[in-house]
């Protein structure tokens, strides 16, 4: 598995900063005791859900995915496009289920599929938009804490057995025209694809 990094700050983490900062500035200039201790301890509080978020991500040791057809009878035939399903698994330390965490399973750089993993397993449909010998996908997990400010990242590398994605086929399709050929004086009929 990758290493755990911040991804950024969620969208609102800039006022609340600024929120927290302006009510400081009052309370010092007030001289309000208590809500300098009840701002310390939001700080406190704050920081904690912070680390609570990348802990999250960090116990995670087993990231299995699964990749099946969406169309029964398909045989395992695939191509770019073509729906499938995607069941991934993950599990921590210990075997305790993690926290609701957002996956996004892809393919060379392109997202296959994602959406929130809950209880520890995430059921999603996607597609795969290149073609190719798959063997191998990679799985992004993300989480924060409770209030949300700081998202963390986490990526896993996960073999798979080989899934082939053929190109999807386009245009009117090959054209059948027969031509005659006499051969030694016997008119022999032969289909030639063009």
């Amino acid at each position: 598995m990758n290493r755990l990094l911040p991804r950024g700050l969620a969208a609102g983490a800039g006022y609340l900063a600024f929120a927290w900062v302006a009510a400081l500035g009052i309370a010092r200039l007030t001289g309000a005791v208590a809500v300098l201790i009840v701002l310390g301890a939001t700080a406190v509080g704050t920081l904690l859900a912070v680390v609570a978020g990348g802990w999250r991500i960090a116990r995670i040791e087993d990231v299995q995915v699964d990749v099946r057809p969406a169309t029964p009878g398909a045989g395992g035939l695939l191509s770019t496009g073509d729906a499938v399903d995607v069941v991934v698994t993950l599990r921590t330390r210990g075997g305790v289920p993690p926290r609701p965490v957002h996956v996004c399973v892809l393919d060379r750089g392109h997202v296959v599929a994602t959406g929130w993993a809950v209880e520890g397993v995430l059921e999603a449909s996607g597609a795969f938009a290149r073609r190719g010998v798959i063997g191998r996908l990679d799985v992004q997990m993300a989480a924060a804490g409770g209030p949300g400010l700081v998202w963390w990242r986490r990526r896993s590398s996960v073999a798979l057995d080989p899934i082939v994605v053929a190109p999807r086929p386009a245009g009117p399709g090959a054209r059948i025209s027969v031509v005659r050929r006499d051969q030694g004086g016997r008119g022999d009929v032969v289909s030639d694809v063009v």
